[in-house]
């Protein structure tokens, strides 16, 4: 398995620049994520990270992106559906 590095910056080109409608339903999930990664903050102390990303771990620090796919596979095999050919966002799985 190779190693991951998160990578942050702007988008690639002018048109990845834009502003996206979200959904009320997504809008709160994301208030109550902000008032769980308050608490988080809290418990953490000066081990917490602030980078102002989203999702993040409990120590506030960038999630890997291969997480998304050990948590897919695991979804996937504990529902024993096949993961040969299917995509999580952002991540091809190897067939």
């Amino acid at each position: 398995m190779h190693a991951s590095v998160v990578v942050t910056g702007g988008p690639k080109t002018a048109r990845g620049r834009r502003v996206l409608p979200l959904p009320e339903k997504l809008v709160g999930a994301l208030r109550t994520l902000s008032v769980r990664q308050a608490s988080e903050r809290a418990v953490a102390g000066a081990a917490y990270e602030d980078n102002g990303l989203v999702v993040i771990d409990e120590l506030g620090r960038p999630v890997r992106p291969e997480r998304y796919t050990d948590d897919f596979r695991r979804h996937a095999h504990k529902a024993a559906c096949p993961t040969s050919g299917c995509t999580t966002p952002g991540t091809r799985l190897p067939r």
